[in-house]
């Protein structure tokens, strides 16, 4: 545990990335503590999708945000993926 505020020191980065072969546009955003370097970890589905947000696969330090600009008609297959991992007790 640190003795700062993580939340309120925090540095975001967003890349703007395109899906496949689609008219699916998505944000990329991480985010690390400004003052101790430890990442964010998102939370949610592990993968890609064009349907709905989702963390990186390798360590949820990204999450991927697809989206059209209003008026734009979804023009590829559904392709991607997503893991759900559930913790056991």
């Amino acid at each position: 545990m640190s003795d700062h505020n993580c939340p309120e020191n925090t540095h975001w980065t967003l890349n703007l990335q395109h899906f496949g072969n689609t008219n699916i546009k998505y944000l990329e955003v991480s985010g690390a503590c400004a003052v101790c370097g430890r990442k964010v970890e998102f939370r949610g589905p592990m993968g890609v999708s064009p349907e709905h947000p989702t963390a990186s696969a390798i360590d949820g330090s990204e999450a991927c945000l697809p989206f059209l600009f209003a008026g734009e008609i979804y023009d590829g297959k559904g392709v991607g993926y997503s893991v759900s991992v559930r913790g056991g007790n």
